[in-house]
Order: C-alpha cells, then sequence, then structure tokens
C-alpha cells in the first residue's frame, strides 16, 4: 500500500485526476453536522420526557373512542411505567415488564388494524 491519497480522505489536486467531485468534503461535513443536529434534538426530546410530571402524563390521556386513542394512550402508559420505575418507590421490574409488553401490544394491533400496512 502506498502513502499517497486515500480515497475519500484525500484533498489535494487528485480528485480531479480521477475524476472524484471536489465538493466531496462538503457533502461529509454537512452530513455530520445533520447528524449532529438530529442526534441532538433526539437528546433534547428524552430529556425533556424524563422530566415530566405524573400529572403532565395524566393530562395527555385521550378519552377517545378506536384504535389511534389506543395507540396514543399506549404510548402514554408506556412513559406511565418508565416514570413509575423511576420513581423513589420502584414497583416490580416483573409488573413493569408485563405493563411494557401489553402497552406495545395494543400498539401493534393498531397499526396492523390500520390500512397503512395494506
Amino acid at each position: 500500500m502506498s502513502l499517497e491519497c486515500i480515497p475519500l480522505t484525500c484533498f489535494s489536486g487528485d480528485f480531479a485526476a480521477r475524476g472524484l467531485p471536489i465538493l466531496l468534503p462538503f457533502v461529509q461535513f454537512a452530513l455530520m453536522v445533520s447528524i449532529a443536529g438530529y442526534l441532538t434534538a433526539v437528546w433534547i426530546a428524552l430529556d425533556r420526557r424524563n422530566h415530566q410530571t405524573w400529572e403532565q402524563l395524566a393530562v395527555r390521556i385521550h378519552p377517545g373512542v378506536g384504535r389511534w386513542a389506543a395507540f396514543h394512550n399506549a404510548g402514554v402508559s408506556l412513559e406511565m411505567v418508565d416514570y413509575a420505575s423511576q420513581a423513589s418507590n420502584p414497583i416490580d421490574a416483573s409488573l413493569a415488564q408485563k405493563l411494557r409488553t401489553e402497552a406495545m401490544r395494543v400498539r401493534l394491533a393498531a397499526v396492523l388494524s390500520s390500512n397503512l400496512l395494506k
């Protein structure tokens, strides 16, 4: 292996000789900035979720009937189980797992009963 330019990392005039675009470093930079922005947004959303109170979670439960209300309420119940698990008097781990499993079954049933997958 020679010590010359390694493909995709060489920034000299060798790009033009191989026909590679000069904008490749800018595309890489834009991609990395986009990924960093996305991961930052996810981190902020998770941080906000972890600092919710029980009352804030309870307000989000929809009284409606239907598969999408069930889908939404199952998601809120997953967050409630997480909240209860992190509380000062944590709930039993097997009970928390059963609640999470049932909530995911409700969410899966709502998605499968919709016309999105047909």
